[in-house]
């Protein structure tokens, strides 16, 4: 059940790393495409992530003290989930504030989940298992911004 709890965890870190860079490497085409005056706008969307990081990291900390962390995980996993669908609505509609609303609800709980790393290994993993436990959460966002990079770069070439 642990290696369930580790894969669902680090499929979110990955799908933030997604998120993280998506637009990053072509800001200017989707800010064409989307009809923006600046591509600024777009790149906020990489940019929400830093901007979100601390007020996030303090908050973090208060709800793992408070709560317990599954709750605060399923919580996280429930707006990230929200935030995903404000993105995929731009589909529908084809304009560009939902993207940008959506990754800063994502970007919001991002640290909540980063966070979460060390808690998760020490609490359901033994000391031999551990330190795969870290390996696979902390290669996860990496991983998930290096398929960004690639998806992205293959869909706008």
């Amino acid at each position: 059940m642990r290696w369930a709890i580790l894969f669902s965890v680090s499929s979110i870190f990955l799908s933030n790393g997604l998120v993280m860079t998506a637009f990053a490497p072509v800001a200017i085409q989707v800010a064409q495409s989307y009809n923006l005056s600046s591509s600024m706008v777009v790149n906020m969307c990489a940019m929400s992530f830093a901007l979100c990081s601390p007020p996030s990291d303090f908050l973090a900390v208060y709800l793992y003290g408070k709560y317990q962390t599954d709750t605060v995980l399923r919580v996280a996993s429930l707006i990230s989930f929200i935030g995903c669908m404000f993105r995929f609505f731009s589909l529908t509609n084809d304009e560009f504030w939902p993207i940008l609303v959506g990754t800063f609800m994502m970007a919001s709980v991002s640290s909540l989940f980063l966070n979460s790393q060390i808690i998760i290994a020490n609490k359901w993993f033994s000391d031999t298992e551990r330190a795969l436990a870290m390996s696979v959460l902390n290669v996860s966002t990496p991983i998930g911004q290096i398929c960004s990079f690639a998806l992205t770069g293959y869909t706008y070439s």
